[in-house]
This record gives C-alpha cells, structure tokens and sequence, in this order.
C-alpha cells in the first residue's frame, strides 16, 4: 500500500511538473494581455495600477476608416507626454490636464493635440498633459496624488474621464467601484469562479495563468449588458462624487481651479448609443456640472455645439479629438480661463 501511494504521489508529481512545462511554453506564444497596460506605460503597486514610462519615445499607429495613421509618443523624465524638444518650463503658474486619452491627444501627435494648442494660446502658463489613455476618475485623482500634488505654482487642474461610464453601463447592478478597464478580467475572474491560487517560493502555476487567459478571451466576447438599479445608480454617483471631493478639497485649500470637463461624444456616436450607456454619460456631466455649481473655486467647461456636432473634430466615432478639435477645444477653454482670469 505504501508502495502504491508513492508510486501514485511520484506520478502526480511528474504530471504536474509536465503540465507546468507545456503550460510555460503555451503562454510564451499566447499574447493575450489580461492586465491592459500599453508598450508606452509600466505597472505599478498603487491605485494608478500604471503609469507613463520615463523618457520614452514610440511610434504608434491605428487603422482610422480603413486608412492606417501613425503619430509620436514621447514622455519625459517626469513621466508626462511632451512634445519633441521635451523641454518643460518650471518658472511660470501650471495649467495641468488630467484625464485619459482625449486629454492626452491619442491619434495625434502632441503638436495636434489640446494641451499643445492650449499652451499656445496661454505662453504665460506652464500647461502639463498628466493624462494617460485608459485612465479611470479614481485612477486619475491616485496618479495626482502621488505625481502631481506637490507641484508648485500649480494654478489649474483640468479634470475630463469617460470611464466608469462605460463600464458602469456594461455591468450595471454588477457594477463595483473597483471595475475599471483595466480590472474588467476581475469580474470576468469571479462570475466564473477562478480563484488564484500561488505557491510560496514558486508563485502562480502557468498551467492556471494559460487557463484564465483562455477563459478571458472567450467570456470578454460574450459580455452581456447588465440592468441598472436604483441603488446601482446610487453607488455610480457617489464613487463619481467622492473622487471630485478627493482632489477638491486639497485644491481648495490651496487656493487652485478645478475645471471639470463632460465627456465628448460626437452627436452621431451618442444618438448610436443604447439607453443605458447614454444615461451614464448623462449622470457623469451632470454630477460634474452639478458639482461646480454648488462649490466655489470650480468651473464646468460646457462644450460648444459646434465641437461635438461636427464629426471633422474627431478622429474616430469614439470622443478623440482630431487637429481641429483640439484646435477648437483649446479657443473654447482660452475663453473660460479670460473669464476666470476677469
């Protein structure tokens, strides 16, 4: 019997090992990215989940209405997209963007982009893109905090998202405040029952690794729309609410701007859009606008008509600003700063 249960534990053992082999080299080959971070952005063990990489520079490219465009993506020492001379002015008061890939220019180069053409516009001011592409609100108000917050002469905070709106109208009443883009295989993970397993001085089996991703690539197809709920809607509101307040309240006592930015989708994309996705576009803005309105030392930037009517401002059916946009854009947000300013 002892023999036997040697033999059987000697076997398993083998088993294992030569799954763990095959597994090793099936995930060598299989590209699948469950954590989306991009060649341009390195991870990171904080609530940001990752960041811009130190002066790098990358070619990108995208496939736009079947034509294929590319444009460059330089970042400096201080982990910011800047343009090619990569110089950054410290001497004068700081206009600093947050958000995610409108703010940041994705599709263009940094010379095409909104931060660039607003700079132009305002040489009296130190404008610093902080966006990056995929960013959430929370994610967004983390990477202030740890990168940005003891910046001096710091004078405005331009604040503009889209997700949790996305994500909030995908998982409806399944929705947390922890989902985001980059933690959707986390739901996906646990509606499914996949639990992480890890073995001290070893880590996570390969075997387990190429099963998730295998089990992402399938499920992530099959994503159903989840209903809303009053107290979904109620949750929504109030992780939008309390990141406002976050940066804020660290703002105000500081005596800096905030600007809050609605999301922009072109008016053909949203008319496009189902109900439930147009609802969480609509409670984000007006959270936002509802926001500056009741407190002093923030003002909502209401985009023109004449931005979002006009596909020839975006570059995509998606809310990415073309050369014109974000030409325009910038002249719209001169004209609330004089305001401000006067």
């Amino acid at each position: 019997m002892i023999k036997f249960l040697k033999r059987l534990l000697f076997s398993l053992i083998i088993f294992i090992l030569l799954v763990e082999f095959i597994s090793f080299f099936l995930n060598k080959f299989d590209n699948t990215e469950i954590f989306k971070t991009r060649i341009f952005t390195e991870k990171t063990n904080d609530g940001r989940m990752f960041t811009l990489k130190k002066n790098f520079n990358h070619n990108q490219s995208e496939i736009y209405e079947g034509e294929k465009k590319n444009w460059q993506i330089y970042t400096s020492e201080e982990r910011i997209r800047v343009g090619t001379s990569k110089k950054i002015n410290t001497k004068n008061d700081i206009f600093l963007f947050l958000g995610d890939s409108v703010p940041f220019g994705w599709g263009v180069d940094y010379e095409n982009s909104l931060p660039f053409y607003f700079q132009k516009l305002n040489q009296n001011l130190n404008v610093i893109n902080g966006a990056i592409p995929s960013y959430s609100l929370n994610q967004a108000v983390e990477r202030f905090f740890i990168e940005f917050k003891d910046y001096k002469n710091l004078k405005y905070v331009y604040l503009q998202i889209y997700d949790p709106a996305p994500i909030y109208a995908l998982l409806g009443d399944k929705w947390e405040t922890e989902h985001n883009w980059v933690t959707l295989h986390k739901y996906i993970f646990r509606e499914n029952k996949i639990i992480d397993l890890s073995i001290p001085l070893y880590g996570q089996l390969y075997f387990q690794k190429f099963l998730k991703k295998k089990i992402y690539r399938i499920k992530i197809k099959k994503l159903k729309q989840i209903k809303t709920s009053q107290k979904s809607e109620f949750k929504y509101l109030k992780h939008i609410d309390d990141n406002i307040n976050r940066i804020y309240n660290y703002l105000n006592e500081r005596g800096v701007k905030l600007i809050l930015t609605p999301i922009i989708v072109p008016n053909k994309s949203f008319e496009n859009l189902d109900n439930q996705n147009k609802k969480s576009i609509i409670l984000l803005n007006k959270t936002f606008e509802n926001f500056a309105i009741n407190n002093e030392g923030v003002e909502f930037f209401k985009i023109s008509d004449k931005l979002i009517f006009d596909s020839k401002n975006f570059i995509d059916k998606c809310c990415h600003l073309s050369e014109k946009g974000a030409s325009l854009m910038a002249k719209e947000l001169n004209k609330l700063i004089k305001l401000i300013i006067n």
